[in-house]
C-alpha cells in the first residue's frame, strides 16, 4: 500500500513562532522564528538563506533532527519544505500542535509520531479471510462463459448502433427539424379600419372571393353617401328633364293643328281676287306644315327649336346620372376594398377579428388553409448542396394512435435559406417533401425523415 501525504496550502496553514534551528554543514547555525508543516520563513537580516541542512526540533532539553531541503517560493521569503518522509512531517506536526494549544507533548506522542503506524498495517488477506471469499465463489467456467456472454452481447449491441447509424449515413442523408407543413394563408388588413361583422367561424369551408369579415371606415363612407346622394340628385334632374320633355312634345298636335288653320285660311282668300300677299301666304303655310312635319326649325322659339334644346338638356342630365353613378360604383368598390375575402379555395382554421373593433393596417383577420396536399419541410446542411435535388425519395416516419407510421414521400423544392425553426444552425438548405394526400396529419408534427441517395436500391430503403 502506498500512502500519499499531501502538505496543506502555506497560506492556509498556521505559523508557529517558536524558534527552530537549521544547521548547516561548513556554516553558521540559522535560527528560524516563523514556520508551518509547510516550510519556513526567512528570517529577517540574512541575505542568502540555505536550502539545505539539519532541521533541529526543541524536546524536553534534547533535540530532535532530520535532513530537510528547501524551494524558496516566488517572493524569496518563503521556503518550502521539497520531499518530507511523512515520519519528518508527522513529528513537525506535532510541534506545531503543541506550541499552537500551549500543551507540552508527551513521550509517547513523540514516539508515536516517530513510528508512523500506518506504514506498520498489513494489507494482505489472511487464511481465514480467502477462505471466506472462496466459499460463496462461482466456479471458474461459469465466470468465463458468463462474462463472454456478456462481452459478445455488448459488441453486437455496439457495433448494431453504430452499423445502423453509418448505413444511414451512407445510403441517405440526414435531414433535421423536419414537421408537417399545411399551406396556410394569414388574411390581413389593407387599411385601418372597423370590424363590421364577422361572417366566418373556425372550420367554415369557404371559396375564392367569399368574404370573411365585413370592414368600414367612416370618410370612405361617407365618401359612397355623397356618390349615392349625387345619383339620386341626378335621376330627379333627369326624370324632371324627361317630364318637361313630354310635356312640351304633348303640344306638337295643337301646333300642328294651327299651322293647318293657317294653310286653310290662306287657301279660303283664293277665292277672292288673287294678289301676292295671298301666294306668299299660302307658301309660308306649306313651308311651315312641312318644317313641321321634317322636324325642321323655321324660327328661334318654334316647337322644334324648343324639342331641340330639351332634347340636348336631356342628354346632359343622362350624362350628369352616368358619370354619378360610376363615381357610386368607385366609391363603393373603394369602400368594400377593406372587406375579407378568401383568396382561395379552403377552410378556415382560425378567426382573430374582434366586431366592433377599430384594427390597424396589416391586422390579422383570418387564418385559411388552402384546400391543396399538405408537405414536410425539413433542413439540411448546405454541405449536402450537390446531393439534393427534386424527385428524390424519401421516407417519413411519425407518430400515430397505433405506434409510429411509415410513409413514402418525394422531394420537390429544394430551397437555400435559414430555417425559422432552426435558426441557431446557420445557413442551409430547406427541403419540401410531398406526402400522400392524408387530412390526419396535423400541421407543425413532427416527422423523422430519410433522403435515400440516388443510387440506394429499392430493397435496401
Amino acid at each position: 500500500m502506498k500512502v500519499l501525504h499531501e502538505p496543506p496550502h502555506k497560506e492556509l496553514a498556521f505559523f508557529a513562532r517558536a524558534p527552530l534551528t537549521l544547521r548547516v554543514a561548513g556554516g553558521p547555525d540559522v535560527t528560524v522564528d516563523a514556520w508551518n508543516t509547510t516550510g519556513l520563513c526567512k528570517p529577517e537580516g540574512i541575505s542568502i538563506f540555505p536550502t539545505r541542512g539539519t532541521l533541529s526540533i526543541p524536546f524536553q532539553g534534547i533535540d530532535l533532527g532530520f535532513p530537510v531541503r528547501l524551494t524558496p517560493d516566488a517572493s524569496g521569503t518563503f521556503y518550502a519544505f521539497d520531499g518530507l518522509t511523512v515520519r519528518q512531517r508527522e513529528v513537525l506536526a506535532l510541534f506545531q500542535s503543541n506550541l499552537l494549544s500551549g500543551r507540552m507533548a508527551s513521550t509517547d506522542e513523540m514516539i508515536t509520531a516517530l513510528d508512523t503506524p500506518v506504514d506498520l498495517v498489513p494489507m494482505s488477506e489472511t487464511a481465514e479471510e480467502q477462505a471466506v471469499a472462496t466459499q460463496t465463489a462461482t466456479p471458474r467456467s461459469l465466470r468465463v462463459a458468463k462474462a463472454l456472454i456478456t462481452y459478445v452481447a455488448a459488441a453486437l449491441l455496439i457495433f448494431g448502433l453504430a452499423g445502423n447509424s453509418i448505413a444511414a449515413r451512407v445510403l441517405s442523408i440526414p435531414a433535421v427539424q423536419a414537421r408537417v407543413v399545411a399551406p396556410l394563408t394569414d388574411h390581413l388588413t389593407t387599411a385601418p379600419a372597423y370590424v363590421d361583422r364577422v361572417l366566418v367561424a373556425p372550420g367554415d369551408r369557404v371559396a375564392q372571393g367569399d368574404t370573411l369579415v365585413r370592414m368600414s371606415d367612416p370618410r370612405r363612407e361617407g365618401r359612397l353617401e355623397d356618390a349615392r346622394r349625387a345619383v339620386k340628385d341626378r335621376q330627379g334632374a333627369l326624370s324632371a328633364s324627361r317630364a318637361l320633355l313630354r310635356k312640351h312634345e304633348a303640344t306638337g298636335p295643337a301646333v300642328l293643328q294651327d299651322l293647318e288653320a293657317r294653310l286653310e285660311l290662306a287657301l279660303s282668300r283664293q277665292t277672292q281676287p288673287s294678289t301676292p300677299d295671298t301666294q306668299i301666304a299660302i307658301d309660308a303655310a306649306w313651308a311651315a306644315i312641312s318644317a313641321f312635319e321634317a322636324g325642321h326649325s323655321l324660327r328661334d322659339g318654334d316647337y322644334h327649336d324648343i324639342r331641340a334644346e330639351l332634347l340636348a338638356q336631356r342628354s346632359a342630365r343622362k350624362e350628369d346620372l352616368r358619370r354619378a353613378k360610376r363615381a357610386a360604383g368607385i366609391a363603393k368598390a373603394d369602400a368594400r376594398l377593406l372587406d375579407i375575402k378568401a383568396q382561395f379555395d379552403g377552410t378556415v382554421r382560425a378567426v382573430t377579428a374582434t366586431e366592433d373593433l377599430h384594427v390597424p393596417r396589416g391586422a390579422s383577420m383570418a387564418l385559411v388553409e388552402e384546400h391543396a396536399p399538405r408537405t414536410v419541410r425539413a433542413w439540411v446542411d448546405e454541405a449536402h448542396l450537390t446531393r439534393l435535388a427534386p424527385g428524390m425519395a424519401a421516407q417519413l416516419r411519425l407518430a400515430g394512435p397505433n405506434g409510429p407510421q411509415t410513409r413514402d414521400g418525394r422531394v420537390i423544392s429544394v430551397a437555400a435559406g435559414i430555417d425559422e425553426t432552426a435558426a441557431k444552425r446557420g445557413f442551409g438548405l430547406i427541403v419540401t417533401i410531398s406526402v400522400p394526400d392524408d387530412t390526419t396529419l396535423i400541421p407543425d408534427t413532427p416527422v423523422k425523415v430519410r433522403i435515400w441517395r440516388d443510387w440506394t436500391p429499392e430493397w435496401m430503403r
